[in-house]
């Protein structure tokens, strides 16, 4: 679960879309390997420089900084403390030692190559450009789910549609349709909210979960 959790945050890290709100099922066993893979070259990095006293130690700050804040996601990964064990949020302080190792590595790269003073600062401006593009272009898309609950929920269903808690909340938004409805409007989403409920209820591992669904068929 933790190399897995590594892998899967690592990769997140490297190009985040596409996003969603819940995500289902623990990382794949390439994951896994990716996860594994980081953890044994952050420690090799770290007894390297103890020994060599290298000029490493910016860039081994920036990885360890990487792993002891994403810490308690693989806590929560590892003990199911929370009923999302991975998540994008997870990844916002980490994001930091990330983008400070990407830094590092560009300037130690142009340093290498010894590029004059232009190209040391196109480069990473072109390097910029062509991540910031296709990023800006998948959050514009990522921002149309935020629409309201009804759209942010039905997203996450067709993500993770073998997971109760989406269909959970898309029962509660299809139930909070009905206000200022009419009868026949108000009973038909009223129907695909049950409908939606029993699914949650089938898909739920836990008693909790399954509790909360049974609640708000009783409820409706």
């Amino acid at each position: 679960a933790v190399f897995g959790s590594i892998g899967w945050y690592t990769k997140k890290l490297l190009w985040p879309p596409p996003h969603s709100a819940f995500v289902s099922g623990a990382p794949g066993s390439v994951l896994t390997g990716l996860g594994i893979l980081i953890s044994v070259l952050a420690v090799a990095l770290l007894l390297w420089q103890i020994v060599k006293k290298g000029p490493w130690m910016g860039e081994l700050f920036a990885v360890g900084f990487y792993l002891a804040t994403l810490a308690p996601a693989l806590a929560i990964a590892l003990f199911s403390i929370s009923e999302t064990r991975l998540a994008e949020r997870y990844l916002y302080l980490p994001s930091v030692g990330g983008c400070l190792l990407a830094g590092l590595l560009l300037e130690r790269g142009a340093r290498a190559l010894k590029l004059g003073t232009v190209p040391r600062v196109a480069v990473p401006i072109l390097v910029a450009l062509l991540v910031a593009v296709p990023a800006a272009l998948a959050s514009l898309e990522r921002g149309a789910v935020w629409k309201n609950d009804f759209v942010f929920w039905e997203d996450a269903v067709a993500k993770s549609p073998d997971e109760g808690l989406p269909h959970l909340h898309l029962g509660i938004a299809y139930s909070q349709l009905t206000q200022g409805q009419d009868n026949a409007e108000a009973r038909a989403n009223l129907e695909r909210a049950l409908e939606l409920y029993r699914l949650a209820f089938e898909k739920y591992d836990d008693s909790e979960g399954r509790s909360k669904a049974l609640n708000n068929r009783g409820s409706i």
